[in-house]
């Protein structure tokens, strides 16, 4: 009953028809896109996964209705959440669930989950028994634009600011930008999709997370680490940056603060894309061609092959041929069929002749 909205928030509901006016009032239903079938994989499975993220011991089910009705406008946490705990929940993709998407054939033999597009080749209805039929789709996807966590000062209006990410929040750092600056760092805002550029942001986690999709279980942990380490140092570093700001107002007025917060933000978003630069070269050297590298300080640096997991192999045929049934079939089990089959039919053959030969008293053959 406590919320801000248009003061004819209710009129036009009504006016169009989206509201009754006599039911409970419900902004998802009047408001949102109409829906007439499930909707879990890309809507409300990913509210569930917020929801008991922010609250693990919340007993809330991964399926509900296409406007997740039975869902909670909001809960209450299971501890005071940081701006890590918000970056962490936005890079999920249901691990450890059983909608892991870094799990299963889909994610290939390294685990990668993304799942892209199915395109114009697929035959399947793209609705069955009022069902999508489409993949899940995680919190983190991987055609994010950007995103980012906001983060307001208790006290100092001046201090607030935006961890700000480009690109899919899994293979991005998310890195502080002030809103009472100038301008923001050229690295986070500039760049177009029609050109790759190494000098945006953006395309940078773009081709991070990209190669390191493609040998993600292997390659994400030492993406992981950086960013971690990345977003640690700039947190850090917040109590010296806003203690500087609040000194410099005091002393030389607003246009200096605002100087001194615009570099600090274009100084935390350089360190950041030249970090990304580093772990480029540094996952690239480590993992290749299905290799992985390392002890390179050594005389003969080691060597060894990622390999395959065994589902893997037999699902794509490795061991032989599958059946209908998912049964693989060998080629010595073929041959060694086939091999049966003929000696029988020549078996058979051979008797049919014989037979034909010896008269039989009391018996005519049938022309």
């Amino acid at each position: 009953d406590n919320f801000l909205g248009s003061s004819n928030l209710y009129d036009v509901a009504k006016r169009n028809n989206f509201w009754d006016g006599q039911s409970d009032f419900d902004f998802t239903v009047a408001y949102a896109e109409p829906f007439d079938a499930d909707t879990s994989k890309i809507v409300t499975r990913r509210q569930w996964r917020v929801l008991t993220l922010a609250n693990p011991k919340l007993n809330l089910s991964p399926f509900t209705d296409v406007y997740g009705t039975d869902y909670p406008f909001s809960v209450e946490t299971g501890r005071v959440l940081t701006v890590h705990d918000i970056m962490r929940i936005q890079r999920d993709h249901y691990e450890n669930t059983p909608f892991d998407l870094t799990q299963g054939p889909a994610s290939g033999p390294y685990g990668n989950p993304a799942r892209y597009g199915t395109g114009p080749n697929v035959t399947a209805p793209a609705w069955s028994n009022g069902q999508r039929m489409i993949f899940e789709r995680p919190i983190s996807y991987h055609t994010t634009a950007y995103s980012y966590v906001t983060s307001l000062h208790p006290t100092n209006d001046n201090l607030s600011l935006l961890w700000f990410g480009p690109y899919a929040p899994h293979a991005t750092s998310y890195v502080p930008i002030y809103t009472k600056v100038s301008s923001v760092p050229a690295l986070t805002s500039h760049g177009s999709l029609r050109r790759f550029d190494l000098n945006v942001s953006f395309w940078l986690n773009a081709l991070i997370g990209n190669y390191a999709g493609h040998f993600y279980k292997h390659a994400m942990p030492a993406v992981v680490a950086v960013q971690l380490a990345l977003e640690k140092s700039a947190a850090d570093a917040q109590q010296e940056v806003q203690a500087t700001a609040v000194s410099i107002l005091a002393r030389e007025g607003e246009a200096a603060l605002v100087a001194h917060l615009t570099a600090a933000s274009d100084k935390f978003a350089t360190s950041a894309h030249e970090a990304f630069y580093a772990l480029f070269v540094d996952v690239v050297t480590r993992f290749h061609d299905g290799s992985i590298f390392s002890d390179f300080a050594s005389e003969s640096m080691t060597v060894s092959a990622m390999g395959y997991p065994s589902w893997w192999l037999e699902e794509v045929g490795y061991f032989g041929p599958k059946a209908a049934n998912g049964v693989a079939v060998t080629g010595a089990l073929v041959l060694g069929v086939v091999t049966v089959v003929a000696l029988a039919v020549g078996l058979g053959f051979w008797l049919g002749r014989r037979t034909s030969t010896v008269k039989s008293k009391g018996y005519a053959f049938i022309k």
